[in-house]
Formats: structure tokens, C-alpha cells, sequence
């Protein structure tokens, strides 16, 4: 792999997009050094600038703060972002994770032809099953035969922080601050860095929730209170006040990270692995003979052939 260049970062975060579907880590590779990932001791750099594309008019528009763009209909006027061709005909290579059937060859494949075609590269796609992915990335690896971009989900690099610090490169001098305004597509992606402002309740506790408030700067004020119960059970609730002159249309969202899985953890895209509770009164379980689950089991068979 060689340095990365601002033509081959615009060639490469054009497929890029073709990955970030499948998973939500994408690397470029290149002649990485041995750079500390930690940012203790470093001057931090800027984080990309936000510059929002007018091309096509959203449903439902989206903020700096980082909520994109969202269409309540396919657009009926497209526009073109990109005039030229970023690539010359070049080889970009690319590994994604698939958790469906992989696609026909490029020499059968219209939409992959089309792909090429439309970027000037020619894409050579190594597609791994996400059931292999462990084995396929840690055998990439350590061949030392890399793509140029990698997209994977992080808990399945092995030594992933050590990976980024020799193998992949450094796009921070491309991206960060106003030097992503070179690149209109990625600088059109908001960011995630709202601060918000505390209200009330300077510890969460079952009798004290903490109330946070945002005010967007165009009439939208954004308050959300973080309660926990006696058990654990932590409840968000999140309110809109339309402060300006105009009519706002708002749309929930909401996402749940978990972080810092236990060793024993399988690697796998589950949302739920453990206990979900237990059957019959007083914490005792029931017991169930195998005999009285047989006619359940027709039914569910039955079901099954009738809907095929």
C-alpha cells in the first residue's frame, strides 16, 4: 500500500459507500506507521465541517446536530453531486462484510458494471460472510495483503487499536475542519456533538431524575429527562417545544449502544444474549412435560407449510 492521496481519498469514500450499509467501521488502508492512537498528549484536530447539500429537497430535513436527511418518498428530480469521474480507470479493492447472498460476478452484474462505470475505478469486491468474519479478517491480516478500504464492525478485528496504529492511514489531514469541504458528500454527513445544557438534578438517583435541554438556535427547544428506579430501570423521555414562528415537523429517534462487552460474549449480531426471565409466581419455574408441547409443534409446522 502507498500514501494515500486526495484524489485516491475522493476515488475510495466513493465506494466507501457501498460498505457503510454492511457495517459501521470503514479503514483506509495505506503505508500506516507505527502512530499512537490515543489522543493524550496531541493537539486534537477540528472535527469535519458541516456543509449541508441543497441538491435534492428532504421530506424531513435534517441538523448539524445529527439527525440526516430523511425522504418519506424516492425524490422525483435527481440530482448529480459529483460532475466528474473521480477515478481514471484505476483497481480500488474493497472487503465488506455480507449477510445475505453474495452478488454475481462484475462480469455479470449489470448494477456492479454500472458502479464501475460511473466512478471510472475498476471495484474489486471481496465479500466475507459476517458467520466468518473473525477467521477471514484475522487470516487477511496477518497475510499482510490488504484492501484498500476495510469495512467491519470493530469487536471483530483481532487487536483492532494496534491495527489502526500500523496498518491504516491517517485520513485526519483530509477530513478534519474545513478540509472535508473538498469533499461535498461527506461534508454534507452531520455531526453527533450536540451539547446539552443541565436543568435540574445534579446526581441520578429513584428520586432525582436529571433533566437536559438543547435549544437549536431556530426556535426548537429540545428537553430530555433521564430517570432510574429502585430496580434499574432507567426510563428517557424526550419533549419538543416549538419556541418560533413557523411550524416544526419532528420525527423521534433513539438508539441503545452497548458498550464494553464481557470477555465470554460470542462476537455476532444478536441484540440480546443472557437471561429474559423467568416462568411461573414467586421466582420458581414450572415444569413442562415435552408430551404437551408436541400439538404446539404441529400447529407451528402447519402454519409454516401453509405459508410457504
Amino acid at each position: 500500500m502507498t500514501a494515500i492521496s486526495r484524489r485516491s481519498l475522493l476515488r475510495a469514500t466513493s465506494v466507501a459507500a457501498l460498505a457503510a450499509g454492511a457495517a459501521p467501521l470503514l479503514a483506509a488502508c495505506g503505508n500506516g506507521s507505527n502512530h499512537s492512537v490515543s489522543n493524550e498528549g496531541k493537539k486534537l484536530a477540528p472535527f469535519p465541517a458541516y456543509v449541508p447539500l441543497d441538491l435534492v429537497t428532504p421530506d424531513l430535513p435534517g441538523t448539524a446536530q445529527g439527525v440526516q436527511n430523511a425522504f418519506l418518498t424516492y425524490p422525483q428530480n435527481l440530482a448529480q453531486s459529483v460532475k466528474d469521474k473521480p477515478g481514471h480507470g484505476e483497481t480500488v479493492t474493497i472487503t465488506v462484510i455480507t449477510y445475505g447472498t453474495p452478488p454475481k460476478a462484475a462480469s455479470s452484474n449489470k448494477l456492479w458494471r454500472a458502479i464501475n462505470d460511473a466512478l471510472g475505478v475498476d471495484l474489486k469486491l471481496n465479500l466475507v460472510n459476517a458467520a466468518d468474519q473473525g477467521t477471514k479478517y484475522a487470516t487477511l491480516m496477518a497475510g499482510n495483503d490488504l484492501p484498500d478500504i476495510i469495512a467491519t464492525i470493530d469487536s471483530t478485528v483481532p487487536n483492532s487499536y494496534a491495527f489502526v496504529q500500523s496498518k491504516c492511514q491517517d485520513l485526519t489531514e483530509y477530513i478534519s475542519g474545513d478540509a472535508i469541504k473538498d469533499y461535498p458528500n461527506l461534508a454534507n454527513m452531520p455531526k453527533d456533538d450536540t451539547v446539552w445544557t443541565l436543568a435540574s438534578g445534579a446526581s441520578l438517583t429513584p428520586q432525582t431524575p436529571v433533566v437536559l435541554t438543547f435549544d437549536n438556535g431556530a426556535g426548537l427547544k429540545f428537553t430530555r429527562t433521564i430517570s432510574v428506579d429502585d430496580k434499574y430501570m432507567f426510563t428517557i423521555a424526550d419533549t419538543v417545544a416549538n419556541l418560533g414562528t413557523e411550524p416544526a415537523q419532528v420525527q423521534p429517534y433513539a438508539a441503545v449502544a452497548r458498550l464494553n462487552f464481557p470477555q465470554d460474549v460470542g462476537h455476532n449480531q444478536i441484540v440480546h444474549e443472557g437471561g429474559v426471565g423467568a416462568l411461573g409466581g414467586a421466582g420458581k419455574y414450572e415444569s413442562v412435560r415435552v408430551g404437551d408441547l408436541k400439538p404446539i409443534q404441529k400447529k407451528i409446522k402447519k402454519d409454516y407449510q401453509l405459508a410457504k
